[in-house]
């Protein structure tokens, strides 16, 4: 990254502007800092796991992303990271920033023109070509705004399975249980009982298999191939659109003037939003933060409304 010719770069330009984002890092332009974000797991292939974990692990040997601090799980945004195909066929990793993209200002921005740059020439100055291979990752981000740009991996898969097998505990006190999973590595982390990779994916199996001891229950993990999730996706996809109802406008801005003026409306859409920014039962849907049960719900002043069951 450019932070290791920091002096090279004092050398060159006396711009402190630049100076300090090769040495320090971009301090990312936000109005209003955003709310912690969470939206649900993303839905993808086997193959496309594999590709994902391997660009992670790229990306990790080259010091691009780092680990996030034990201290600060959990709290500022965790974006989608997903694959897209490229023209020449191959897939291209994609962090999803549009949600993020609601809370910097808007900075007005002029591509230099050819003119302006021979304006800028003297007699006799020589120019020169470069192409930096992956030139976005030389630029890093203030340490203080990384909590903004994170991903996590296969956390919210194990986590999701203790929950399913504590709603049926009364019929599985005693008994054997097979868990079926689309995630392979939530697989492995169940049936070894832990593993060495994540201590995060660590913990979180030896909670499970403490609970499942409590219990007398015994857990076996076996893998399910996405395509043959056909019953359990649909009915995940499905949503009833019975929701589109909202409070009268005057009396909403009544009750706001007693309470307060919230910043995020936790159960809404675009169409039936009272607040700036606004979360959906739908997630992911267009300019919504994200799930609205994914989301932290601690110190900040929040509208709720929720659907009618």
């Amino acid at each position: 990254m450019v932070f290791h010719f920091l002096h090279e770069w004092e050398l060159v330009t006396p711009n402190y502007w630049v100076v300090n984002i090769v040495g320090k890092g971009y301090a990312l332009p936000f109005l209003e800092f955003p709310p912690p974000i969470s939206p649900g797991p993303s839905i993808c292939s086997e193959d496309h796991l594999l590709l994902l974990r391997q660009e992670v692990q790229v990306l990790l040997s080259k010091g691009t992303v780092e680990l996030v601090p034990e201290q600060e799980r959990g709290q500022g945004c965790y974006l989608r990271y997903f694959l897209i195909p490229k023209k020449d066929g191959q897939l291209r990793p994609i962090l999803d920033l549009r949600i993020l993209n609601w809370f910097p200002k808007q900075e007005k921005f002029k591509m230099l023109t050819l003119a302006l740059v021979l304006l800028a020439l003297n007699k006799e100055d020589w120019m020169v070509s470069g192409d930096l291979q992956d030139a976005y990752f030389h630029i890093p981000i203030l340490k203080s705004h990384r909590r903004y740009q994170t991903f996590r991996n296969n956390l919210l898969e194990l986590r999701a399975i203790p929950l399913a097998v504590k709603a049926f505990l009364p019929s599985l006190r005693g008994q054997s249980v097979q868990v079926l999973t689309v995630n392979t590595t939530t697989m492995w982390y169940i049936n070894k009982q832990g593993g060495v990779d994540s201590y995060l994916l660590f913990r979180e199996a030896l909670r499970l298999w403490s609970w499942a001891q409590d219990h007398q229950i015994c857990l076996v993990a076996n893998h399910l191939a996405g395509v043959l999730n056909v019953l359990a996706d649909s009915l995940s996809r499905h949503f009833s659109a019975d929701h589109e109802w909202r409070l009268h406008p005057d009396l909403v801005l009544h009750i706001f003037r007693v309470w307060g003026f919230p910043r995020i409306d936790e159960f809404a859409t675009r169409d039936n939003m009272h607040c700036p920014s606004f979360c959906s039962l739908q997630y992911p849907v267009q300019g919504a933060l994200g799930d609205t049960f994914q989301m932290s719900w601690c110190g900040q002043l929040l509208y709720a409304f929720p659907p009618y069951p």
